[in-house]
């Protein structure tokens, strides 16, 4: 991991990991050390490579978890959060994390009946990145399942068929804050 050693208290973030010294009566102006970590991402203490890895290791009994985005992390295969219950929110821990993916023809994040999912938090934007490869599927969909994608840009995200970027279908809920699409594209084929 790396050290960040600093003897300003504003530069630490919420949830880093703080190490005080003792050596001034107040806190504001104590030297401290701020832990980060070289896991692209990070759930209950265990890192994680890719972001497909956490979703899976994400428990499916109803607990509510979060995975820390700590750097740019890829996507390997569709995410699933299936309707066993898991209940996931993504959050990048810095600004200018993106989420990439080269999959050809495959939703790259998928909520199925029963299962929550945040993508993105209030104090940094994420980016998902389609890498401008064409997918005959939606990167995003809701399917009976219900997302929330807050403070997030789509860049390079060419769909076919007429299929959105992010979309909704079979009572799946899409909610949208605060979402920005760059360089975004949907063609109809044939």
């Amino acid at each position: 991991f790396t050290l960040l050693i600093t003897t300003k208290t504003s530069e630490l973030k919420k949830g880093s990991r703080r190490w005080f010294s003792n050596g001034h009566t107040t806190e504001a102006y104590r030297p401290y050390i701020v832990a980060t970590y070289s896991n692209a991402a990070e759930m209950n203490g265990v890192g994680y490579t890719t972001l497909n890895e956490a979703i899976n290791a994400a428990p499916t009994d109803g607990t509510e978890t979060t995975i820390t985005l700590n750097h740019d992390i890829t996507i390997t295969d569709r995410c699933n959060v299936t309707s066993s219950g898991r209940k996931v929110t993504v959050v990048p821990a810095k600004a200018g994390i993106t989420i990439s993916s080269t999959l050809y023809d495959r939703i790259l994040l998928l909520c199925n009946s029963g299962g929550t999912l945040t993508i993105g938090c209030d104090e940094y934007e994420l980016t998902i990145d389609g890498n401008n490869v064409t997918n005959s599927s939606n990167h995003v969909e809701a399917s009976g399942g219900t997302t929330t994608i807050k403070n997030v840009r789509f860049r390079n995200c060419v769909t076919s068929d007429n299929k959105g970027v992010v979309c909704h279908k079979s009572g799946g809920q899409i909610h949208l804050l605060d979402v920005t699409f760059q360089d975004c594209s949907t063609t109809q084929s044939g």
